[in-house]
């Protein structure tokens, strides 16, 4: 069966995965936790949807214990990495390492990503924090600063102009 992600359908899915909920928040939750879509599915859903492309941007997180990165050793996974981060406009990552190489200033050239990739990407940084302490706290005063206003529009930019419009960092560069 398919489920939409709407309240009702992941709480429908949450009471099926577990029939013992009785509870609609504790059916939600499960339903939250056990709903998925296929990346071919997103694919197809972005071609096919003018909404979608106009107002939703995709991010792959890249590291390696939660992103792409952690494939890159399997080479059997290399192609679908490689589709996951050529489809991204956005990376997730607070490293500078790999805020060098989606700008192509590592090992392949601004030219080389745009090929491989079709383009360079804006690292962006966010809180992972797991604790109430840990936010607004990033490891190593890793802050994203990004210029522009506070609008959906400034992201776009960012994708356009990610050495120039996107910084992580202390403090703006």
């Amino acid at each position: 069966m398919v489920y939409h992600c709407s309240r009702d359908e992941l709480t429908a899915l949450g009471r099926k995965r577990d029939p013992k909920q009785t509870d609609d928040f504790g059916a939600f939750k499960e339903g939250v936790n056990q709903f998925k879509v296929a990346f071919r599915e997103l694919k197809t859903l972005f071609r096919q949807d003018p909404w979608i492309r106009k107002n939703c941007v995709v991010a792959v997180a890249v590291g390696e214990g939660d992103g792409t990165a952690g494939m890159k050793d399997e080479t059997a996974f290399a192609e679908i990495r490689e589709d996951m981060e050529r489809f991204a406009r956005v990376i997730f990552s607070g490293k500078p390492s790999d805020r060098d190489f989606w700008i192509g200033r590592k090992c392949l050239s601004p030219e080389e990503i745009e090929k491989k990739y079709h383009s360079v990407k804006p690292c962006l940084h966010g809180c992972d924090a797991h604790k109430i302490d840990r936010v607004a706290a990033p490891d190593g005063d890793r802050f994203c600063w990004i210029k522009g206003d506070l609008a959906f529009e400034t992201i776009r930019q960012a994708i356009v102009e990610p050495e120039e419009r996107v910084w992580i960092g202390d403090e703006r560069h």
